[in-house]
Order: C-alpha cells, then structure tokens, then sequence
C-alpha cells in the first residue's frame, strides 16, 4: 500500500509540473485600429441608447423569447457541459466494481477428483483505470480549447443579442414610419381627390381639355396603388415584428404609436475612437476562437511524446462471501503503461500540420473581422455626416413649400389662386414631408447601425420591460 502511495504521489507531482508545448497567445497585429485619431468614447447599454418605451419593450421580449436565440442558448450550454467533460479529465475516474461468479467445474477431466463441484468467487473494490499522467499537457490543452470554444461560444451569443435588438429596432422604426407615410399619403390622396373633382367641374365646363382632365384622374389612381402598397408594406413589417418578439405577445405590439422622430435614439457622437471595436463581441469571439487553436497545436506537439497511464484499483477478493471483507482478503493491482509513437506513416505530423493551419485561418479571421468592423464604422460615421446635412436642407425645404402653401391658401381665399394650383402646391409639400420622413428613417437606422457596429452593451433585461 506504501509503494501505490508513493508511486501515486510522485506521477501526481511530476503531472502538475508538465510543460505545455501550445504556443503563447499574442494579440494579432491590426494597422487599422492606430490609423484613426478620433475622440474616446466608452460603449453605452441598450436601454440608454433605444429611449422610446415601446421600443425597450419589444426588444427585451425579442431577447427573452426568440426562437433562434433560444437556439443559442441551448448550443452555448453544449460548449459548458464539453468544457466540464474536458476539464474532468485531469482528475482519475474512482469506480467502485463488485462481483460474484458461481461456476461448474468440469467432473470428466483427471484433476475432477480434486476439485469441487461447485466453485465460488467474489471480489470488491475502488480504483481507476487508463488515468494519462499529463506531463505534456495534452488534456490541460483540450481543456483550454474547450474552455476558448464556451468563451467564444457566449460572444457569439452577444453579438446574436446585438443582431437580434438592431433587427427589431430598424423593423420597428420602419413600421411607424410606414404608419406617418401612410399618413401623408392619405392626405396626398384626399387632396388628389378634391383636384379631381375640380378638374372634372373645369373640364365639364369647357376650361381644360381631355387630356389635363385624364391626367388628373390618372393621377388620383397612382397615388391611391402608392398608398395600398405602403399599406402591403407596413403589413409585412409588422409581421415580421412578430415573430421576432413572439406570437404571445402581440399586445406589445399593438401599442405602437405613430410618433416618430429622432429624439427616439440616443445621439451618437460623431467620431469614435477606433480602439472601442476590440470591445466588440464578435471581435473577442474571434480571439478566442485563436486561443482554441493554440490549445489544439499543443495537443497535435504532445502525440509526438510519450504518454503513461495509470490503472489501479484496492479491494477484497475471496471464494467464500463471508470472509470477503477479512484483512487476509485485501489486493491491490498497480498497472503504470508507457505508449512511444515510432511509426505513424506521417499522421501525426498532419495532423500538427492541420493544426498550425488551423492557427493561421483563425488570425486571418480575426484581422478580417477587424477589418470589417473598421470599414463598418467608417461607413456608419460618414452616413452619419451626411444624412445629418441632408436632413438639414430638407427640412429647410419643407418648410418653403409650407410657407408656399400659406400664401397659395391666403390668394385661394382672396380668389386670386386657382384651386388646382392650390392643391399641386399641397401635393408637393406632402411629397417633401414624405422625404423627409425617409431620411429620418434613414438617419435613425444608421445610428442603430453604429451602435450595433460598436458593439453596444447588452446587460441583463429589466424584468419590468416584460410586463409594460
């Protein structure tokens, strides 16, 4: 028993000192983050940014009831339970074996004689088997690459939490802009409709001909189908808000309001400093995911090196079960195994060569990702400056027509307007709000586009969102 003990505590030892052979992590180098000099700015949480109530509420559903994150989540507790398989593997299995065997011995063979009919044996016991000594931290490496997987695996959750917010934000802002251009659009209608009543007044009196007279009507019907497909439209967003933020709660939805404008989202500023994209989730998941190659390079490095494991168990053994427990019934087996590749036909140096490469793919991966998120908010930062300019000179547009509107009404009043004049003159006022309205939709979807492009922070939901 002293020689199991001692054995056990110096394979243990020499265990906890094994060398590992994966190569140390080093942050892949990205020329893009230092090529900017930008203000700093710091990542705010969803609910500072999305400041309209509704909005927060069919978010926070979306994120607690959505099938495919739903999905995530159920993969990422798959990574979990790997990583505890793996990390499980440092430590031996402990097995307790029992057994019994009652046998008829042979009475035709010489020694039958000899021998009694009936024989018995039972035997108990603890111990383990095939327990690999990591000297080479083959198994701390599966551990570490099982443990990067799960790490990786919860950014991927988050960056599918980012998606899954901005998708019912921008579906959500398109829908109550739908809502306001509808709106308008049935005023264009009912001011196309009274044009046409005008005309067909002008036109039975001689004033204007056919052809301005089917124009008018011609007119009428463009604006009437414009008006059925926006309505098509907003039907078709709608139901797409439903399925994001579940079938169970449509009366979240139905408390939508018209109201619509930019003060809805927190105001961006307008540079943001490069450095802030490595706080993005789908950056650090694939930082991790280059963590999980190293491991796995170390793994592929320590099959080129000797392996021992260790099979042991203590018990009783004995032909009779009452004195199976007596102290002259003890064993002990001790079994250490060496196993030294010597020819493998080439198969591990594939497979080192599979996972140096591997290694590689993956810091590719995350310069690309990198790249991309540079190029993303560059992009976002720029629409930003112009839709901001643009909004600028269209409403200083719309508020032309509309002072053209007042005057065109004021000499309508005192009969110096044509009533047609009047109503082309409101037509096209609606038509510059409906403009307007676009690149304010534009605007807002581009901010929930940066913010998503930032890597906007994600906490926990506040409960009392699930119940407004």
């Amino acid at each position: 028993m002293k020689l199991v003990h001692k054995s056990l505590f110096i394979f243990s030892t020499l265990a906890l000192t094994a060398c590992s052979l994966a190569p140390d992590y080093q942050q892949p180098q990205s020329s893009v983050l230092t090529s900017q000099q930008t203000n700093e700015y710091s990542t705010v949480n969803w609910q500072d940014f999305y400041q309209d109530k509704q909005l927060q509420q069919l978010i926070a559903l979306a994120l607690h009831n959505n099938k495919s994150l739903q999905v995530s989540a159920l993969q990422l507790q798959q990574l979990q339970a790997n990583y505890q398989i793996e990390q499980s593997k440092s430590l031996p299995d402990i097995n307790l074996s029992t057994a019994g065997t009652r046998q008829l011995n042979s009475q035709s063979s010489t020694t039958a004689a000899f021998m009694p009919k009936y024989s018995n044996s039972y035997s108990a016991g603890v111990g383990f088997s095939a327990y690999e000594l990591d000297f080479f931290n083959r198994i701390g490496n599966l551990k570490e690459n099982a443990l990067a997987q799960f790490t990786a695996g919860q950014f991927a959750q988050k960056t599918l939490e980012q998606s899954l917010a901005a998708q019912v934000a921008s579906l959500y802002f398109d829908y109550q802009a739908g809502l306001f251009k509808i709106d308008l659009q049935q005023q264009v209608l009912a001011s196309a409709q009274q044009k046409f009543a005008i005309a067909h007044k002008q036109y039975d009196q001689g004033l204007i001909t056919s052809l301005d007279y089917r124009q008018s009507q011609s007119n009428q019907q463009n604006i009437a189908i414009n008006l059925k497909q926006l309505q098509q439209t907003n039907v078709s967003t709608y139901n797409q808000l439903k399925q994001l933020v579940g079938y169970s709660n449509l009366d979240a939805l139905h408390k939508i309001s018209v109201q619509f404008s930019l003060s809805q989202l927190q105001q961006l500023p307008a540079n943001i400093q490069s450095q802030v994209l490595l706080a993005r989730p789908d950056v650090a998941e694939a930082e991790q995911k280059i963590k999980a190659a190293n491991a796995n390079i170390g793994v592929a490095r320590a099959a080129f090196f000797p392996s021992i494991s260790l099979t042991s168990s203590l018990g009783f053994a004995s032909q009779d079960l009452s004195d199976l427990f007596n102290a002259n019934s003890q064993t002990w087996s001790f079994s250490p195994q060496l196993n030294l590749p010597i020819f493998n036909h080439g198969r591990l140096q594939a497979q080192q060569q599979i996972a140096e490469l591997q290694q590689q793919a993956e810091i590719i991966q995350y310069q690309n990702v990198v790249e991309t998120a540079f190029t993303e908010l560059n992009t976002r930062l720029s629409a930003q400056q112009a839709l901001s300019e643009q909004l600028e000179l269209q409403q200083q547009v719309v508020d032309n027509y509309q002072q053209q509107v007042k005057l065109s009404e004021l000499r309508l009043t005192q009969g110096l307007e044509d009533p047609l004049t009047y109503q082309e003159f409101k037509q096209l006022l609606l038509s510059q709000q409906q403009s307007l309205a676009e690149l304010e939709l534009a605007y807002l979807k581009n901010q929930i586009s940066l913010f998503k492009t930032i890597g906007g922070q994600y906490t926990q939901i506040d409960q009392q969102l699930l119940l407004l």
